[in-house]
């Protein structure tokens, strides 16, 4: 795809990326899902083992998951811009690359989680007690629940597409609830439907085991993959706009279209430049694609052979 050439986003182009990369994606999603089965046979058996469902145990698989999270991440990111995907390559270089950032992500989403979990399991007890205090709780704590998914949205896209640190990350993440609402809004009807989907291929099921085998299938070759898609082709758009484009305008010279930038040598733009050609770093204050930066890099080499 040529750089120069304007990406456009609509429901048609959803789906013809998505078709386009189809079969590639459903190697990515088996790849993910290998991991997955293996934490869930151990979370299994451990549950067995304590003969009782245990939430702290299920909610495991958000940090152990964590880096193949960050891989679907990378990988659909590459499908909203049109990219061709290398399902191997790509899914090892979005662990890689990414991993640090959504294990300690993960963490925070683990404790959150567990959290509200706790507090709604609590405000459950009363709730029919008819207690108002009890009542404006619970809606709070829904409302905190849902911004928070919300910030989760464009905080794992920009984590993968920009080089930004977790502290500017998670303060855009804010301020997008509302800058991205409207693509929030799509991303959560679209999910919406997807689930309403599953819940009408289970209940239409003849047995509940028909009805694990369907979901079990689904699950195997599409649900990660066309989930995380969802999200980022989406949240992608609000990055784009909101902080991508914003920070490439604001340091541009006014005299001659060229951007800022402190002065770095080789090998900080050497080391700057690796990872995928793509991606977004942030040099000097500015969000450059990597493949500019090895330019930079190599034209600097020349300067100073």
């Amino acid at each position: 795809m040529s750089q120069n050439k304007k990406l456009t986003y609509r429901l048609r182009d959803f789906f013809i990326r998505y078709t386009n990369n189809f079969w590639r994606l459903i190697i990515v999603n088996l790849l993910f899902c290998i991991p997955l089965s293996m934490f869930t046979g151990i979370s299994i058996l451990l549950m067995n083992s304590i003969h009782q469902f245990n939430i702290y145990i299920i909610a495991l698989v958000i940090p152990v998951m964590s880096p193949f999270f960050a891989a679907l991440n990378h990988i659909c990111k590459k499908v909203t811009l049109n990219q061709k995907i290398q399902p191997l390559k790509d899914f090892g270089r979005g662990i890689k690359n990414n991993w640090k950032f959504f294990l300690v992500n993960s963490l925070f989403i683990y404790i959150i989680g567990i959290g509200l979990w706790i507090t709604f399991s609590f405000y459950r007890d009363f709730a029919g007690d008819g207690n108002m205090m009890i009542t404006a709780s619970i809606i709070i704590s829904l409302i905190v629940a849902v911004l928070f998914m919300l910030m989760e949205f464009t905080i794992q896209v920009m984590a993968v597409s920009v080089e930004l640190r977790p502290i500017q990350i998670l303060k855009n993440s804010v301020f997008l609830i509302i800058g991205g609402f409207t693509y929030h809004l799509k991303t959560l009807i679209s999910l919406f439907l997807v689930f309403c989907l599953l819940y009408t291929i289970v209940q239409i099921s003849v047995t509940p085991v028909i009805a694990i085998i369907l979901t079990g299938i689904l699950t195997l070759l599409l649900l990660p993959v066309l989930i995380v898609y969802i999200i980022v082709f989406n949240s992608y758009q609000i990055v784009e706009k909101n902080v991508i484009t914003p920070y490439m305008n604001e340091h541009k010279s006014p005299k001659n279209n060229e951007i800022k930038t402190k002065q770095y040598t080789y090998e900080e733009l050497l080391q700057l430049s690796k990872g995928n050609p793509d991606e977004y770093v942030s040099v000097g204050g500015r969000m450059l694609k990597r493949s500019t930066v090895a330019k930079m890099a190599d034209a600097h080499k020349n300067d100073i052979s």
